[in-house]
């Protein structure tokens, strides 16, 4: 393998997942959290603008599937990088060389 695709692989390997994340906690959750179940939602592409991302989240009908079902939802941001998986997106493409994909 070239240089240049090592330069490549690197650069769609640096850090895509955001800080801050979209947590839907149930009602009957709050008092005890350990008692629900985490789901976590890893989704495709979304705007970088948090208002259309917490819109997504909250119309996604996943929050009331999760008030049923006793499960708290999690919904992780991923900034992306126009070199790799896109802005906004998950790693989807490098899954075969990055032992990491999921995180990034």
């Amino acid at each position: 393998m070239g240089g240049g695709a090592c330069a490549q692989r690197a650069q769609k390997r640096t850090q895509t997942l955001m800080q801050w994340a979209i947590l839907y906690v149930p009602k009957q959750c709050e008092a005890d959290v350990t008692a629900c179940k985490l789901h976590v939602n890893f989704h495709g592409c979304s705007s970088t603008e948090w208002a259309s991302r917490r819109q997504w989240a909250s119309e996604l009908d996943l929050n009331e599937y999760a008030e049923s079902n006793d499960m708290i939802i999690m919904y992780p941001q991923a900034k992306g990088n126009v070199n790799g998986a896109g802005v906004g997106c998950w790693n989807w493409v490098s899954y075969d060389d990055d032992p990491l994909f999921d995180t990034r």
